[in-house]
């Protein structure tokens, strides 16, 4: 059984790895094909991108309890409605189209407090947290360690 479970996590690293590979390349099509000044979000989201994926090959390598992604075999599927990945493809462009009009530090509260809310369907009040916290990351990430302002949007610049 613990040979099988080793197998399965094995053969499930093939999108991490891609990934890897991915974050890799733009590591350093960032770092060599941008200005200094301009590396600094390329390096940034790679590190913490392979930081995360490093993570998620530990857990799953990890004695314990097994998740609910794990205990599916391979043969089953895992049913979304296409109502569902509609909606999650009109957050993202509602995203897009907020971020072009009103900025990201308007759009991307909105869009935290939506997506949690009702995608994930949380509670309101963790809804408000999670954006909160998010947005104040992003606007010290930013704006404060990195020095970039980030676009305002077409209705505030």
């Amino acid at each position: 059984m613990k040979k099988a479970k080793t197998a399965q996590n094995t053969t499930s690293l093939a999108p991490v790895i891609f990934i890897f590979c991915f974050t890799i390349g733009y590591i350093i099509t960032g770092y060599t094909s941008l200005e200094e000044d301009s590396r600094h979000v390329p390096l940034l989201t790679g590190y913490i991108t392979i930081f995360l994926l490093i993570l998620e090959t530990l857990k799953r390598f990890m004695p314990g309890e097994s998740t609910e992604q794990s205990e599916l075999s391979s043969e089953e599927e895992i049913n979304v409605p296409i109502s569902r990945e509609i909606t999650g493809l009109l957050y993202a462009a509602g995203l897009g189209a907020s971020i072009y009009f009103l900025g990201f530090y308007i759009a991307i509260p909105i869009y935290l407090f939506l997506a949690v809310a009702y995608l994930g369907n949380q509670v309101k009040r963790t809804a408000v947290t999670i954006s909160v916290i998010g947005s104040v990351i992003i606007y010290v990430v930013f704006e404060l360690l990195l020095e970039i302002r980030l676009y305002e949007g077409l209705f505030f610049s």
